[in-house]
């Protein structure tokens, strides 16, 4: 197998652990004060799965893809999905969880979301800035591991 800067605290799997704790201990908490019908349970289950998934994006660049022989990642690139990603997610989740705790309904749209103060408004804001972020890691990625797999190098 090959050697690349992919083990200890500045290789890709430090930035995995570390891009993803803080995004499963948001996840963790608002677990632990989910309301009833608000945007508290995406909070929830954003974080998780966004958790989990940085993690498993550190695994597929150590574990897997060398496993198919595919050639090192640029760690710079790695460190860029694994940053968008974990910090779009972290976003995402902290928009809900504060939309939640002012009382914004989850699966509602337009004016049944009740976005009548600032508050309600800036935090639905950060869910949609979280998300278009975290989309943009989760793109360099898919699309970083695709052309690794093509290239047989």
């Amino acid at each position: 197998m090959w050697r690349a800067p992919a083990v200890g605290v500045g290789g890709i799997t430090g930035w995995a652990l570390w891009a993803s704790w803080p995004v499963l201990v948001l996840g963790g908490m608002s677990g632990l004060s989910l309301g009833a019908g608000d945007t508290r349970a995406p909070s929830h289950y954003h974080a998780m799965i966004g958790g989990v998934s940085v993690a498993m994006m550190g695994v597929i660049h150590v574990v897997l893809l060398p496993a198919l022989g595919r050639a090192a990642p640029s760690l710079r690139l790695v460190r860029w999905q694994i940053g968008l990603y974990g910090g779009g997610q972290l976003l995402h989740a902290l928009g809900f969880y504060l939309a939640g705790l002012a009382g914004v309904a989850r699966k509602t749209a337009g004016v049944e979301q009740g976005l009548d103060s600032v508050f309600k408004l800036v935090s639905m804001g950060v869910v949609g800035l979280g998300g278009t972020i975290a989309v943009l890691g989760g793109v360099l990625f898919v699309g970083h591991v695709l052309a690794r797999l093509v290239r047989h190098d």
